[in-house]
C-alpha cells in the first residue's frame, strides 16, 4: 500500500534535479561564452596601433592615422602628431620653402621630413654648447 502524497513527492524530486542539472549547464555554457568574448576583444586590442611615449600611451591615435587600403600604407599627418607630442611645425625646409618638406621642432632636436618618402633627417643640440 502506498501513501498519497509519496509519489508526488519522487515526481518533484526528479523535476527539481533536472532543473538543477538544466541550470549548471546554462551558467556553463555562458561562463565558456564570456570567456570567449574576452579573449576575442582582448585579441582585437592586441591588433590595433599604439603609441606609447614615455610609458604613457597616447590615445586617439588611431584617428590620426590615415590607412591606404590599395597599397597598405599608413599615413601619419605629421602636424597633428607634432602638435600632441610637444614639437612645432613647419611648412618648408630649413634653409627653404620646398612645398614637399616640412620640419618640426622642440628645441633640442628638429626632425624634417619629405614628401613621398621615408627619409627624415634628425638634428640633436642637445650637445651644442659655446665654444668661448
Amino acid at each position: 500500500m502506498q501513501m498519497i502524497g509519496m509519489n508526488e513527492t519522487t515526481n518533484d524530486s526528479g523535476k527539481s534535479k533536472k532543473l538543477l542539472v538544466a541550470g549548471i549547464v546554462i551558467t556553463i555554457i555562458l561562463i565558456v561564452l564570456i570567456l570567449g568574448i574576452m579573449v576575442y576583444v582582448s585579441y582585437i586590442q592586441s591588433q590595433q596601433l599604439k603609441l606609447y611615449i614615455d610609458g604613457v600611451q597616447m590615445a586617439n591615435l588611431n584617428e590620426l592615422v590615415l590607412f591606404d587600403s590599395q597599397s597598405e600604407e599608413m599615413y601619419f599627418p605629421i602636424e597633428d602628431i607634432a602638435k600632441k607630442l610637444g614639437y612645432t611645425y613647419y611648412r618648408g625646409g630649413q634653409h627653404n620653402e620646398d612645398p614637399t618638406t616640412c620640419y618640426v621642432d622642440n628645441k633640442s632636436e628638429t626632425a624634417s621630413f619629405y614628401l613621398n618618402s621615408n627619409k627624415m633627417k634628425l638634428f640633436h643640440f642637445c650637445c651644442l654648447h659655446n665654444m668661448l
